[in-house]
């Protein structure tokens, strides 16, 4: 059998700073994100060599670059620090509760990528779990007649209303799809819709009526071609370089392979975004809703995150977690 052995100087703090190194691309950037200064993150880094006898970055380029065993590190440090930071959490708010089933409904975008981690993290604490995606209008209902116990839905469900408890997880800017090879001015955006066709999303989706009313709040009067609900079909059809649209940056996980004819860009003007929410019955499952936000939350930063940035460089900055 293998005996586990970490160096006795290991630190899950300086693994956190090497983590937040490798994703801001620097020392002096990471700094700014930690709150720390360029020599403070570079000490913790360095501390954290010396106890794993590696090299983690390699200095003798600029900008500094990871070693293999750097990128190795990273990518295996996110889960980690994902466990360390429940734990801590957990410890610091004990609790006995153990839910025999539980059923919630994410919208469709987020479906794909939260669940099967968060079924995960939270696998000690409820026995079954019952997963239903759907648009948030959908979950609307299902909250008020009882039929599922908590939604990941986007801002306006059930707002206002008394009875029911909101913990915002994250917000995402609307970003630009374009062909790759499309020569043209992003920031003109009557100009991209003469010169290619715009797909909407359904306006049975909230998704869809925020971009429609941004449309609107911006005088463009882009001619109907295409409306469909699936983020699938939006990046096939750009990919092939036969049209443009808008999306939200997690909507790009569920098709990553057709990126590679897809580039992703911020709005130069009349940025918007959507938010989205963990809604839950006020007081019917303790402190659960509030557990699953907080691990939500922490799964953003560790994993989903990461993963935009991997499949999008730079799109990462348009998803801030709350």
């Amino acid at each position: 059998m293998t005996t586990l052995k970490i160096p006795p100087s290991f630190d899950l703090r300086a693994l956190e700073i090497f983590v937040t190194v490798a994703r801001a691309g620097g020392m002096t950037e990471a700094g700014r994100t930690l709150g720390l200064t360029q020599s403070a993150v570079s000490q913790a880094v360095a501390n954290l060599e010396a106890s794993l006898g590696v090299d983690l970055i390699d200095r003798s380029v600029r900008p500094y670059r990871l070693t293999r065993n750097g990128v190795i590190l990273r990518d295996r440090a996110a889960e980690l620090l994902t466990d360390a930071t429940l734990a801590v959490n957990a410890a610091r708010n004990p609790s006995d509760e153990v839910f025999e089933s539980l059923t919630i409904a994410m919208v469709d975008s987020l479906s794909f990528t939260l669940s099967a981690p968060l079924v995960r993290s939270l696998s000690n604490v409820v026995q079954r779990w019952h997963i239903r995606s759907g648009l948030s209008f959908d979950h609307e209902q299902e909250l008020r007649a009882g039929g599922i116990d908590m939604a990941f839905s986007l801002e306006g469900v059930l707002e206002g209303e008394t009875g029911f408890e909101r913990h915002q997880i994250f917000t995402e800017e609307f970003v630009l799809a374009l062909p790759k090879d499309l020569e043209a001015d992003e920031s003109d955006l009557a100009a991209l819709s003469a010169e290619l066709p715009f797909i909407r999303y359904s306006l049975r989706s909230a998704s869809g009526r925020l971009i429609e009313r941004q449309l609107n709040r911006l005088r463009m009067a882009i001619p109907l071609w295409l409306e469909c609900d699936s983020p699938m079909t939006h990046l096939a059809l750009i990919n092939q370089g036969n049209a443009w649209g808008m999306m939200a940056p997690v909507f790009c996980l569920q098709a990553p392979q057709l990126l590679a004819g897809v580039r992703l860009v911020r709005l130069p003007r009349g940025r918007f975004s959507r938010s989205i929410s963990l809604v839950a019955r006020e007081g019917a499952l303790g402190g659960l809703p509030a557990r699953v936000a907080e691990t939500s939350r922490a799964l953003m930063r560790s994993t989903i995150i990461p993963s935009i940035r991997e499949a999008a460089p730079g799109m990462e900055a348009a998803v801030s977690v709350s």
